[in-house]
């Protein structure tokens, strides 16, 4: 993104998201919005990354702190707070819903509300809005988006749902993957699979057993096709149940020699290697953003409702939905197949324009915003 003049603030606090995560989905949320945030107020901006427990910032967020600010018992998040300008809440991509429960929706509300009391602007950074499926869900949110200062969504849906609730968004932009810088390749790769350890263990999207055999079945009769298929890890050493590493490690030892392996140290490495890619197919959404905003084609296998919409207002059409699909590894085998590979990299460097001019409208529209 281009760099733009200093204007006044300078002190940025980034909610929910971490730099050092093992996920490095939630990695470019951290980095986009510092991205974003030094195209609106300059290179010598200071960014703040925050997630709940306070990784890197050392103040802690989280349910537990927050009810010891409540009853008075400690003043760290607000002295924390006013050391800032502006708020920047990228929802953590998708939380800003009651589907993951009350706990975390509830923790975002308050910080937010923290924030606005103490005098600090706040914005909701483009971000999966909704769905709310409870009475209390939809009351919470419709004050809290009448609240914030500001509300990006990210996708026509979101844009749908906060408009539902009383708050049409004052942008409508796209994931914040599109404001990181292009990266080079360092090696070349024919087809780039992520496998998800998410789904490959038992999870609240689909049926993990059947996850594990689609991926079998598509390394094999990928590699049955004349492609070569990679295994890449876009969460690194993360929890037991959702680390992409040990997936790959067991797919290893099934499948046995000859299958290759890319396991990225960092974000940067991470998209050296996509770049290097004819096509990323793969579970994790950022694995596959990360994908076209390089201009690298993607077969997104989606898991829930937050890719559909985004993918769409990108223009990218080509993706297996694992929650009704019979026959994952078939069908992106007939995309593989049935569309020119070089009109696949053409659309995707078409997206991976459109992504980064609504990136650009954002940090516009921002700027004019919080001056």
């Amino acid at each position: 993104m281009n760099k733009q003049a200093v204007v006044t603030t300078q002190r940025v606090l980034v909610l929910w998201a971490d730099g050092k995560s093992p996920n490095l989905g939630v990695q470019v949320l951290g980095s986009g919005a510092q991205a974003l945030s030094e195209s609106v107020w300059g290179g010598d901006t200071n960014v703040s990354l925050q997630d709940f427990a306070g990784t890197q910032t050392g103040v802690g967020m989280g349910a537990k702190a927050i009810l010891r600010e409540f009853f008075g018992r400690s003043r760290r998040i607000r002295d924390f707070l006013v050391t800032h300008d502006v708020v920047l809440d990228t929802g953590a991509g998708d939380s800003f819903t009651d589907i993951y429960g009350y706990k975390r929706m509830l923790t975002i509300f308050a910080i937010q509300r923290y924030a606005l009391r103490l005098g600090l602007p706040v914005v909701m950074l483009p971000q999966t809005i909704g769905p709310f499926n409870t009475v209390v869900g939809k009351f919470l949110a419709r004050l809290q988006l009448k609240r914030v200062t500001m509300v990006m969504s990210r996708d026509p849906k979101s844009t749908d749902i906060a408009s539902a609730l009383g708050r049409v968004p004052d942008i409508s932009s796209s994931d914040l993957v599109f404001a990181l810088p292009l990266a080079e390749a360092t090696a070349r790769y024919d087809v780039l699979f992520n496998v998800s350890g998410l789904l490959w263990n038992a999870n609240r999207h689909v049926d993990s057993a059947e996850y594990r055999q689609a991926a079998r079945d598509f390394i094999r009769q990928a590699n049955d096709a004349g492609r070569r298929v990679t295994l890449f890890a876009h969460v690194v050493n993360g929890a037991v149940n959702d680390d992409d590493v040990a997936a790959i490690r067991a797919l290893e030892s099934e499948l046995g020699a000859g299958v290759d392996v890319a396991i990225p140290e960092s974000l940067e490495q991470a998209r050296q290697i996509i770049a290097g890619a004819d096509i990323v197919v793969g579970a994790r959404m950022h694995a596959c953003l990360n994908a076209l905003s390089l201009g690298v084609p993607t077969i997104p296998w989606a898991y829930s409702r937050k890719f559909e919409p985004l993918l769409a207002q990108l223009g990218w059409t080509h993706m297996v939905d694992l929650r009704d699909s019979r026959n994952p590894a078939g069908e992106t085998l007939t995309i593989l197949s049935g569309v020119d590979a070089a009109e696949l990299k053409r659309a995707a460097a078409e997206v991976g324009r459109a992504g980064r001019d609504a990136l650009q409208l954002t940090a516009e529209g921002l700027r004019r915003s919080i001056e």
